[in-house]
């Protein structure tokens, strides 16, 4: 009691409540009322006792009760204590207490814990506790900060990353949308963007994803192009099936599917495992049509390229279409024709049914039906260059042939793919037969004829349009060169390049030179097609230029003359 005398100026229990009560009542307040510790009877007494207080122990008033709180409170309160177990022994004990604080000692009235102790200690190596507290908070500093720039580095990086995958996922949503409406060029240049952006981050994943897009959509353009490449290198003009079976076979074993290895089942099931499936399948089915084209025999290759389609592609009506092309039934593909004609009209369907006729029915592909089916797929699809290329093939095949309609729809194809050898000189032969009165595109012919001999050097068939656009251009001369070249290429060449070589010397004075060409394709023509009516018909024109008597041609001969050079 009189350490907290000491230390607060006033007693344990309040004097004037003391004062006041009973003796009853006091002893009860000495039994029960836990007395304020010191500190805090400093903090809340007046502030004139409080400055009487500070002024005994020469300290400032307001640092009173900081100064007393912790150990004085613990000594003092431990010695008044209402239990004599928790009180100290004796006052010796006390003392001693008294004394470890006195000298920043661990005193028994406080809680033996690691903070007190070490608050006891730095009390004790005060000085070389600050040196120490300076270095670790500098330190500390450090390390903060390093530690802030690796965060920050992290976060950014990671920021980046996130914003870079949503944009990759936005350019392969929309390669997904434009490959879903067969424009793979569009779909394709999505799919490098997402590529390129994923090049400098993004997770594995999407950069895997957006690679085999890639690599899916390059293998879809490839085979495109192989028919249109074909279409420009056979010697003959048309299309070289031959080359274009090669080429499939090149395309599909650098995309990993050997035909020559493989078995249907895992041709099948490694296009099923691409984002291309029916374009695949689709494809095998051309490839197969190429093969029986070069092999109309059979060929073990393709039957196994269309059971392959057949599992990646398992469609009711191609199905149907692949069964007649294996059994050589023309009938029941004609028959689709009728009974299912919006269906074939879906693609890849229309694609395996104009091959089917092709193949099997090639008078089908002259019939008012088939007209009609492609129309309709043109209304589809107007910017397909085949759907163009195949109503200007049609129309010129009429009869009488269509003219406006076939070059209207060949100027089409040919806007889509400028450079195809095939439709330049389809389109050549076409203008310069087309009867307009006044009228005369033989100008156009020859430019389009040479850009096609230019493209396919070794196709004799263009280098006689080429021969025909200049002769009637009124150009003997390079007429001559032209059906010179044709011949070389063509075995010597038919009736029509020598009746044409005829009228060319002809209109050179030559006309001993005109004779003996004139002589040559009539004696072919008896020999091999003495009734065709284009030929009947330039025999004539060629009699009349050299003074020889004929007779006068058929009427259907503008039809027979480009037979033989439309959509070959």
């Amino acid at each position: 009691m009189l350490l907290y005398e000491l230390l607060t100026g006033t007693t344990p229990l309040d004097q004037e409540r003391l004062k006041q009560a009973a003796f009853d009542e006091v002893r009860r307040m000495i039994r029960e009322d836990e007395p304020p510790r010191p500190s805090t009877r400093l903090t809340t007494m007046g502030d004139q006792a409080r400055s009487v207080s500070a002024a005994h122990r020469n300290s400032d008033p307001k640092l009173l009760g900081r100064l007393v709180r912790g150990e004085l409170d613990w000594i003092v309160m431990k010695a008044l204590d209402k239990e004599r177990a928790r009180r100290y022994d004796t006052a010796s004990a006390f003392a001693a207490d008294v004394e470890r604080y006195l000298h920043d000692e661990p005193v028994e009235a406080c809680p033996p814990s690691a903070v007190y102790r070490f608050r006891k200690f730095a009390r004790r190596q005060k000085t070389g506790l600050v040196i120490a507290t300076v270095l670790t908070l500098a330190l500390l500093v450090v390390l903060g900060v390093v530690a802030g720039s690796i965060g920050w580095a992290v976060r950014d990086r990671a920021s980046r990353q996130a914003a870079i995958e949503v944009e990759a996922n936005l350019a392969l949503k929309e390669a997904a949308r434009v490959q879903a409406q067969r424009k793979y060029a569009e779909a394709l240049s999505a799919a490098l963007r997402a590529e390129a952006l994923l090049s400098g981050g993004g997770s594995q994943e999407l950069q895997k994803r957006a690679g085999d897009l890639r690599k899916d959509l390059q293998m879809v353009l490839r085979l495109e192009s192989i028919p249109l490449e074909g279409s420009r290198s056979t010697s003959e003009g048309g299309f070289d099936f031959a080359k274009e079976d090669e080429a499939y076979a090149e395309a599909f074993r650098q995309f990993g599917v050997d035909a020559r290895v493989l078995g249907a089942q895992e041709i099948a099931d490694r296009a099923s495992a691409t984002t291309i499936r029916l374009e695949l399948a689709s494809d095998l089915d051309n490839w197969a049509f190429t093969r029986w084209m070069v092999r109309p025999q059979g060929d073990e290759i393709a039957k196994k390229l269309v059971a392959a389609a057949r599992l990646a592609d398992p469609d009711e009506i191609r199905n149907r279409i692949r069964d007649a092309q294996e059994t050589r039934d023309a009938k029941a593909v004609s028959d689709l024709l009728t009974t299912e004609s919006d269906r074939v009209l879906q693609w890849p369907t229309s694609r395996l049914l104009f091959a089917a006729l092709f193949q099997l029915e090639p008078e089908q592909m002259q019939s008012e039906q088939l007209m009609t089916l492609t129309r309709r797929l043109h209304r589809q699809r107007p910017d397909d260059f085949w759907n163009n290329f195949t109503l200007a093939s049609l129309h010129a095949s009429q009869d009488p042939p269509q003219w406006e309609d076939a070059a209207r729809f060949y100027t089409a194809a040919l806007s889509l793919h400028p450079e195809n050898a095939a439709t330049q000189n389809d389109l050549a032969r076409l203008l310069v037969n087309w009867p307009r009165p006044g009228v005369d595109h033989f100008e156009e012919a020859v430019d389009l004829a040479k850009k096609a001999v230019k493209a396919t050097p070794t196709a004799g068939n263009y280098w006689v349009t080429l021969g025909i656009a200049h002769y009637r251009a009124r150009q003997w001369s390079d007429a001559l060169v032209a059906f010179q070249q044709a011949a070389k290429l063509r075995n010597g060449g038919d009736g029509l390049d020598w009746l044409f070589l005829a009228m060319a010397h002809g209109r050179l004075g030559e006309k001993e030179q005109g004779r003996k060409w004139y002589d040559q394709a009539v004696q072919w023509m008896e020999k091999n097609d003495p009734d065709d009516g284009g030929l009947k018909s330039m025999r004539a024109e060629a009699a009349e230029l050299l003074g020889i008597k004929e007779s006068a041609p058929s009427a259907n001969w503008l039809k027979q003359l480009i037979k033989g050079g439309l959509a070959q």
